[in-house]
């Protein structure tokens, strides 16, 4: 199978899961991936909290950081100037141009060491690098998007149009919610949707009580993820208040950024336990009463499906979350809100839920979704792309 370069906004160290990691770990149980992360700038390389890990990547060119995926191999990217802040122009395009064929020497470089003839690229939602440079052979190119580019000021300020211009320079375009397809198919007809899932072998077992539950002695609601910019605080503030009696749990990393709790962080009954390991994660939602997602209803989260979502439903425990997007088929087995009112509502009812076949139901849901099924439809498309091109290099090859 031909190998992978695949480069990704997150990076392989991030402090929660991400789409394009769990993506690029399973395509390397069948051939080769080379993952390339989004860069650290030189004011990153400023940042006490950052000095090890940029220390690590400043060693070497390239690593096997997982010894479970040995086919899954980090090349580390060169750190650049902060160019995102310079606005679209002459300037912007040559110092970009310059990064990207520095970094692809360091590429190439590495792919010579593995004696790599040819490769598929694949991009996950970091099109500014969409235009690469490469003297190895590139089999096929495909561009995918795991969120609304508009969504996010950072990204946006170069993104959108890079993110257009990927889309029609890509082979074949693959997003994670229809949304999104929607919205990219007008520059490439050749795009579909793969949606998101979760590991549920890993989500559906019984796990101990974590440390930090083990004093806890009322019921607890459990939130996951990016604290950060999705995340509707008042709304998690009125709940939290109407209900002194629950306990929230907020795990996961807080985005500097965007993070906006520091209200409900005085709250008695709220508690931020800081970013878990993936290992670790399973274990506090399935000694949750009741999961949330309290996304705020914008343009981007409607253009999302998150990876929580499947995550919870895998332990079969009731999920309250805002109508940020059209659920399909997994509305009947959730509590949707509107309004604050109707959350503090619909928070008790899910607590009050007879244990009966829903719980069933849930897991049964989240048993289709599992990434083995979706890994599936990756291959089907690359073995297409792979098709298409051997088809291409045999007409050429008879003509000849």
């Amino acid at each position: 199978m031909v190998p992978i370069v695949f480069q990704a906004l997150p990076k392989w160290d991030s402090a929660y899961n991400s789409t394009a990691l769990t993506i690029s770990k399973l395509l390397s149980e069948n051939r080769k991936v080379f993952y390339i992360e989004h860069p650290f700038s030189v004011i990153d390389q400023a940042k006490p909290s950052l000095k090890d890990r940029i220390s690590r990547r400043n060693k070497h060119n390239w690593e096997m950081p997982f010894t479970d995926h040995p086919n899954f191999i980090v090349i580390n990217p060169l750190y650049t100037l902060p160019i995102n802040a310079l606005k679209e122009g002459s300037l912007y395009r040559f110092l970009l141009k310059q990064y990207i064929s520095k970094l692809w020497k360091r590429v190439d470089s590495v792919l010579s060491e593995f004696k790599i003839k040819e490769f598929g690229y694949i991009n996950s939602f970091d099109p500014v690098y969409f235009e690469f440079e490469s003297k190895v052979s590139c089999t096929f190119k495909i561009y995918h998007s795991v969120d609304l580019i508009s969504g996010e000021p950072y990204i946006a300020r170069h993104g959108i149009k890079a993110e257009q211009n990927a889309s029609k320079a890509a082979d074949f375009v693959l997003t994670t919610s229809f949304p999104l397809k929607d919205r990219l198919k007008v520059f490439n007809p050749n795009t579909e949707c793969i949606p998101n899932a979760a590991d549920f072998d890993h989500f559906s077992k019984d796990y101990p009580k974590p440390f930090e539950f083990r004093n806890s002695t009322r019921k607890r609601i459990v939130y996951t993820g990016n604290i950060g910019l999705r995340i509707d605080y008042q709304l998690l503030e009125r709940v939290a208040k109407a209900h002194p009696d629950l306990d929230f749990w907020i795990i996961g990393p807080k985005d500097e950024n965007y993070f906006g709790g520091k209200e409900l962080e005085s709250i008695s009954n709220v508690y931020f336990t800081g970013a878990k390991s993936y290992k670790d994660l399973p274990a506090s939602i399935h000694h949750a009463d009741a999961c949330i997602i309290p996304f705020k209803c914008t343009d981007l989260t409607y253009h999302i499906y998150p990876l929580k979502l499947n995550e919870y439903l895998s332990s079969g425990k009731p999920v309250l979350t805002s109508a940020f997007t059209d659920f399909g088929k997994f509305e009947e087995l959730m509590y949707i809100y509107k309004s604050s009112d109707e959350a503090i509502e619909k928070l008790s009812n899910a607590l009050q839920e007879p244990k009966n076949e829903r719980i069933a139901k849930r897991i049964d849901l989240a048993s289709e979704n599992t990434w083995k099924n979706r890994m599936i439809n990756w291959e089907q498309v690359i073995d297409q792309l792979e098709a298409q091109i051997s088809s291409i290099n045999q007409l050429f090859h008879r003509d000849n």
